[in-house]
């Protein structure tokens, strides 16, 4: 991570330093409830109906960290890439989908509920036709709950396979 100028939003400033260990891709951190969380993905992506990947959170006081698991474990101690120690967000069900993992945003919508966007493996369409064996990953999202604890959560912690709420936006605010 480096600081960037918040005048011209280009110029990167001061030294980069290190917030999580190699156990992770596809980083993103999210502000609320006055702690920064940090959504990341770990293990494998592409491997059809037998895709490991899943997302885990850790969470932080500021945003420089230092980033904790659900039991304390500095993220930074993390360099295994099944992710081995990490809090879980969202993993696979095995039934309908495996995989779900690089978040590509967490919104909040005008009523102030939480949504992520991510891509997971359909076991009813694991691989894309005529693509050479290429991993079919569907943009997916699933409303993003805050538990009494502060953590966040996905209701049954795998994607859901039935129609939710979706995001509600005035668009004539």
């Amino acid at each position: 991570m480096q600081e960037i100028n918040a005048t011209d939003m280009k110029t990167l400033i001061g030294a980069k330093f290190q917030i999580a260990g190699k156990g992770f891709e596809g980083s993103y951190i999210y502000p609320h409830g006055g702690k920064f969380w940090y959504f990341a993905s770990s293990n494998s992506c592409c491997e059809g109906p037998d895709t490991k990947y899943y997302l885990s959170v850790a969470r932080a006081d500021q945003i420089t960290g230092p980033y904790k698991t659900k039991n304390g474990v500095d993220i930074k101690t993390i360099n295994d890439f099944s992710g081995a120690g990490s809090t879980k967000f969202l993993e696979g069900d095995g039934v309908n989908w495996v995989g779900p993992g690089h978040n590509a945003e967490i919104i909040e919508d005008d009523h102030g509920r939480t949504y992520i966007l991510y891509h997971a493996v359909s076991l009813a369409k694991p691989w894309l036709i005529n693509a050479g064996g290429a991993t079919r990953r569907p943009l997916l999202m699933d409303e993003v709950l805050w538990g009494e604890d502060g953590w966040p959560y996905i209701e049954g912690g795998v994607p859901s396979s039935t129609k939710k709420t979706a995001p509600y936006f005035d668009v004539n605010n």
